[in-house]
């Protein structure tokens, strides 16, 4: 067994199995060392409230439901859900071992194991990421902007939007709209990347509007001065000769 000091100088104890599995995560390990704490260290065998559970690891609430889901995936515990939002805990030692502690807090109620099991979502999951790839691939294709690095970051707001019921043809026609718009713009092409396209913000009002139809760039003449060369696109572009709005 391992030991691990608590705040008040005592032990706490556990399997030497749990640190060396590879199934247990460093949230879920921190979990266990919580409720074994309150397990030993109270007569009355009460649950810690997941509040409790979340200040003692610094974890979130949610952090929290998915470490206990896990060590109950993994054997390490049992969890008796009953109606009325009474559970029954069994944090299991060895094979022929558990310590059971109950909670009676009905707000506090944990889902079916089954519900969070993340091998059940990592399909869901895959989709999202698979159909965020193409749609920051075609961004690039459509804005030109090679440059543009695709990281975890850049790919959540696509992966919001997805999980927020937009379709990828939705983010494709956002896309359409703001490069036939932005992309000959200096000024404005910077903008095209998922952190702006598809903010809450800008979602809704992009994919309201149309593709503009673009002259193109041999056909663009100044109506005051016959240059061709400009800056810009659409109504904010101007002659680098005159100066003046095309």
């Amino acid at each position: 067994m391992a030991e691990l000091f608590d705040e008040m100088g005592k032990f706490v104890t556990i399997p030497h199995a749990i640190i060396n599995d590879n199934n247990i995560n460093s949230y879920d390990l921190a979990v266990y060392v919580v409720l074994m704490k309150h397990i030993k260290s109270n007569n009355r065998l009460v649950f810690p409230g997941l509040k409790t559970i979340a200040n003692l690891t610094k974890c979130s609430r949610d952090r929290v439901i998915k470490s206990i889901v896990n060590l109950e995936l993994q054997k390490w515990l049992k969890v008796d859900r009953k109606a009325g939002g009474v559970n029954t805990y069994h944090l299991i030692v060895n094979q022929n071992q558990s310590i059971s502690a109950t909670t009676t807090s009905r707000s506090e109620r944990l889902p079916p194991v089954d519900v969070v099991d993340p091998k059940k979502n990592n399909n869901k999951k895959n989709i999202y990421n698979d159909i965020a790839d193409e749609v920051f691939e075609y961004l690039i294709n459509k804005s030109g902007r090679s440059r543009l690095r695709k990281t975890k970051n850049s790919l959540l707001p696509i992966i919001k939007a997805l999980k927020n019921k937009y379709s990828k043809e939705d983010l494709f026609h956002i896309i359409k709209v703001k490069c036939s718009e932005w992309k000959n713009d200096d000024v404005f092409k910077k903008y095209l990347h998922p952190s702006t396209l598809f903010a809450n913000r800008n979602i809704d009002k992009y994919l309201s509007q149309e593709v503009s139809q673009e002259k193109t760039i041999k056909d663009v003449v100044c109506k005051n001065c016959g240059s061709k060369s400009f800056i810009g696109s659409g109504d904010r572009r101007r002659c680098l000769k005159c100066e003046k709005k095309i």
